[in-house]
């Protein structure tokens, strides 16, 4: 059975991965004025945005999530002739209608999916389906990296999903933003979703002072948000999580054998971050896959630009 995987452009996987493992990529169009961008992970376009929007106020964006008709126009051109299952994992349903949109588009693609099957001279039958990622950027990442991998060693779709199910609520998402200050009013303006992040996130900006130049690590698990550790200066707070991260590699503790790390800006200076080089050497010599990209647009506009965001599956930075 051939089986393939949808995300949208808020998953932060590195170009190479999603190029290597055909990924489908659903875009999201973000607005701000006159200007429109369409997200589709494309590095030159990602580039620019950061170059013309980083220091640009989060509320003066606006996101559209692909539409129920693009959905199925995506579907019905390729994938339901390229692939016999399709898993669509979207970023977290209660951020972003983007679970929402697709939930409908699965209905009417499976509806209409039969004559472009046929006309590839395909007769056997197509199915889909949906998943709430629970999480979002590194973290949505890190449970696409999962599927992809069980996709690779020939596990069939209902083992897939109930390991889906099982894993997600476990996904641990780290943030370490450049400025407290950034956390305040970042968000999209989507109807009830009116800020991306939860005014208790959100709160922690104002909480803390950014005039005290301090730097959280701020971890986000089970539906709950707040700092794990806080440290002077945002390399000692990196520094700090990328320490957590291999303490939980050599303990065992990871659930999955990936961790996903993205960063609104050059990726470069993660790597000579003390401990980096240690994480890095420790998961390759435990088999764990390390992923480190450029955060999407989306990310950048919420987070604000110098935010790292690492995630893996496993047990969080105790707070």
């Amino acid at each position: 059975m051939r089986i393939g995987v949808v995300v949208d452009a808020t998953c932060d996987l590195p170009a190479e991965f999603y190029q290597l493992k055909n990924l489908g990529l659903l875009p999201i169009r973000i607005s701000t004025g006159n200007a429109v961008f369409a997200d589709f992970r494309e590095r030159a376009e990602t580039e620019r945005f950061y170059l013309e929007h980083a220091d640009t106020d989060a509320a003066r964006f606006e996101s559209t999530p692909a539409t129920v008709e693009e959905i199925c126009e995506v579907f019905l051109n390729r994938l339901v002739v390229d692939y016999d299952f399709v898993f669509c994992i979207t970023v977290a349903s209660k951020r972003s209608p983007t679970y929402q949109n697709m939930t409908i588009a699965a209905q009417e693609i499976l509806n209409r999916y039969r004559p472009h099957r046929n006309k590839a001279g395909i007769k056997t039958p197509f199915s889909m389906r949906v998943i709430d990622g629970q999480s979002f950027f590194s973290g949505t990442g890190a449970l696409v990296a999962e599927v992809v991998r069980m996709i690779e060693t020939g596990v069939g779709p209902q083992e897939i999903r109930l390991h889906i199910e099982q894993l997600a609520p476990k996904i641990c998402i780290h943030m370490v933003p450049q400025s407290l200050s950034q956390l305040r009013a970042r968000g999209f303006k989507k109807g009830e979703r009116s800020h991306f992040f939860s005014d208790n996130l959100k709160s922690i900006g104002l909480a803390m002072g950014s005039a005290l130049s301090l730097h959280p690590v701020i971890r986000i698990h089970a539906g709950h948000e707040g700092p794990a550790a806080i440290l002077m200066t945002q390399d000692k707070a990196i520094e700090r999580l990328f320490k957590h991260t291999i303490e939980q590699i050599r303990a065992g503790k990871l659930l999955s054998p990936q961790i996903c790390m993205s960063y609104s800006g050059d990726i470069s200076i993660i790597r000579q971050v003390p401990g980096y080089r240690e994480l890095a050497e420790v998961s390759r010599q435990a088999g764990v896959e390390l992923l480190l990209t450029v955060t999407s647009i989306t990310g950048l506009v919420n987070c604000g630009p110098g935010c790292l965001i690492l995630a893996y599956i496993g047990e969080p930075l105790p707070m």
